[in-house]
């Protein structure tokens, strides 16, 4: 047992690092000197009871560093059954348009979100396209690192950077340090070309790009995933998909307050993984799940038969908890989050109880609400 929890750890601790290390070869992206603004953008944010947040996330999007006539803002309302509406009316803002699904004679979908993305790229008028959600807040900049991004390098497709705020308890801390954990995960597969993930709140992609692939045909039959199989199908496509790890594009949202969201929300996620094309990202999250199922079954059999699994155990946990840490640590001073590091010790373990949990669970639970809704 002990040979086999030290080769899983190394194995385990060999893609850390090697994500980590291609992370780190870029030092990132910062807006030339000289950039002047020249390229339309419009921005669509699909919006399903967003009352609470709607209107901070509309501000910080209509404040930015860049000329009001060179973006658009498309809200595309998902049937909301609160007052985001209203919110979004009232704010009286005239770079911000509302798409209202209610008021359209649709036919029924799984693939909500991606109905509501499709509908608002056609009613947009730029040629370059940004996508996020309704619950986050950008910078001052994010539009400007964004373009001028694309304008030096000519990619089809970026993904930057999605935070979560510290929150208030030790669960929403350790959302914060996970997530950041994948951002870094996120931006050192995409660097080293192992696999390519992407995040729907801050997402970013040309028009002909889209239209190439013809958008998310093909996969609009499956309910979650936007984002990453829109960049799948780019791959396949051959086209140029990129990080943008800048400080200034980073977006940030909430985390949630209790399990029964968190279970939701990490259950929505990985439903889409088998749907995946590219298997580098199938592989490593096996080997994540497989080291995390290990670690949970040496802590219950130690009491049982404790010479036999004392030392299996603190082999492999002790492998990961010095490389997460060693990771994160890397992440958190890029991100001026190193804050976070002080919840390690307890995200250690919520993180090997839902990484098993959640991981066994996505491959036989195709049920899940969302936004009030159920969704298979």
């Amino acid at each position: 047992m002990s040979v086999f929890a030290l080769l899983l750890g190394l194995i385990y601790a060999s893609i850390q690092i090697y994500l980590l290390h291609h992370w780190n070869i870029w030092d990132g992206w910062q807006i030339p000197e000289n950039f002047i603004p020249k390229t339309s953008v419009s921005i669509i944010i699909p919006a399903r009871n967003e009352s609470e947040n709607i209107e901070a996330c509309l501000r910080s999007i209509a404040n930015q560093q860049y000329p009001v006539e060179l973006f658009e803002i498309i809200v595309v309302d998902d049937y909301s059954e609160d007052d985001t509406v209203a919110r979004i009316r009232d704010l009286e803002e005239p770079a911000i348009s509302i798409i209202e699904l209610k008021a359209m004679d649709l036919p029924a979908t799984r693939a909500h979100k991606k109905r509501a993305l499709e509908l608002g790229i056609m009613q947009s008028t730029s040629d370059l396209i940004i996508t996020t959600d309704a619950d986050v807040e950008v910078g001052g900049y994010w539009i400007a690192t964004i373009v001028s991004f694309f304008e030096a390098y000519s990619p089809s497709l970026v993904t930057g950077p999605v935070l979560f705020s510290s929150g208030k308890t030790s669960f929403q801390r350790f959302q914060a340090l996970d997530f950041m954990g994948m951002m870094g995960v996120t931006g050192g597969g995409i660097a080293s070309g192992l696999f390519h993930m992407s995040n729907g709140a801050n997402m970013s992609f040309t028009r002909a790009a889209y239209e190439s692939v013809n958008g998310y045909d093909g996969v609009d039959h499956i309910a979650s995933g936007d984002d990453i199989l829109l960049t799948q199908k780019m791959i396949e496509h051959g086209l140029s998909v990129r990080f943008l790890k800048c400080k200034h594009a980073i977006v940030e949202t909430q985390p949630v307050s209790n399990i029964t969201d968190f279970y939701n929300q990490r259950l929505r996620w990985g439903a889409k993984s088998e749907h995946y094309h590219e298997k580098a990202i199938v592989w490593v999250q096996f080997v994540v799940l497989i080291t995390c199922l290990s670690i949970l079954a040496f802590l219950f059999l130690t009491p049982l038969r404790p010479i036999k699994y004392i030392w299996p155990l603190c082999v492999l946990w002790g492998i990961k908890i010095a490389v997460d840490y060693y990771c994160l640590k890397s992440y958190s001073k890029f991100f001026d989050r190193q804050d976070l590091l002080k919840a390690f010790g307890i995200s250690q373990i919520y993180h090997v109880l839902y990484i098993s949990i959640i991981g066994l669970l996505s491959v036989f639970v195709r049920k899940y609400t969302w936004k009030g809704r159920e969704v298979k």
